[in-house]
């Protein structure tokens, strides 16, 4: 009987030891296959093909890697959706990390619901505004005096006086404000994205007060 009981217990034991070594060896590999990737890796968002500069960035142009934390760039994105609707602000190679800073938000549109379109404001109509005033750019209209706000637009297009596009030169397409130091023509007019009743209201204020515009671009 003791001998029995003997027997049980270096059965037990050896089940136990079986048992250590087995959760060892199953720690060892998800430690290998999962858990030192997970300490010193991250999953971050990188382009699965080459993205062209000014191309919209859709979800088939994107993939997740996993790569070593000491190799990762600045303000990596790490969810895809973060990018969903922007555009690419330069060439992106196949493979490469992405950050906020390579893309630019596409919210540059035509509200036709609202009863949008584009509206001319005459060189004669504008007193004052910076000569770094670009498409895409929000700016706030004014009396020329400043001290009554007319209204916050979107600029469609800016224009010189044979009505060609004024952009910023090359290399400086994306620039902030304070950098636009170059231009590819000199402006004479702005277009803006508005209703008819806004156009309508800057009409007929200028009318009445025989004040000009004062254009102010709202800081990026």
């Amino acid at each position: 009987m003791q001998q029995n009981n003997r027997i049980s217990m270096e059965m037990k034991k050896a089940m136990a030891g079986i048992i250590v070594i087995i959760a060892a060896l199953s720690l060892l590999f998800y430690w290998e296959g999962y858990g030192r990737e997970h300490t010193k890796y991250e999953q971050v968002i990188c382009a699965s093909a080459e993205i062209q500069k000014g191309q919209t960035i859709t979800d088939e142009l994107l993939t997740e890697k996993s790569l070593p934390k000491d190799s990762l760039i600045n303000g990596v994105i790490k969810d895809k959706s973060e990018l969903d609707g922007t555009v690419a602000a330069q060439y992106i190679p196949a493979g490469a990390q992405v950050c906020r800073k390579m893309t630019y938000t596409n919210d540059f549109y035509i509200d036709t619901d609202r009863g949008e379109s584009i509206y001319k404001l005459p060189a004669e109509w504008i007193d004052s505004r910076s000569a770094a005033v670009r498409r895409g750019d929000t700016i706030e209209i004014y009396l020329a005096d400043g001290k009554q706000k007319l209204g916050e637009y979107m600029v469609a297009y800016v224009r010189d006086a044979q009505e060609r596009e004024v952009s910023s030169a090359a290399g400086q397409e994306y620039a902030d404000m304070l950098n636009r130091t170059d231009a590819t023509g000199v402006i004479d007019h702005i277009e803006i994205i508005a209703t008819q009743e806004e156009y309508e209201a800057l009409y007929q204020v200028i009318g009445s007060t025989g004040q000009r515009l004062l254009i102010v671009q709202k800081a990026e």
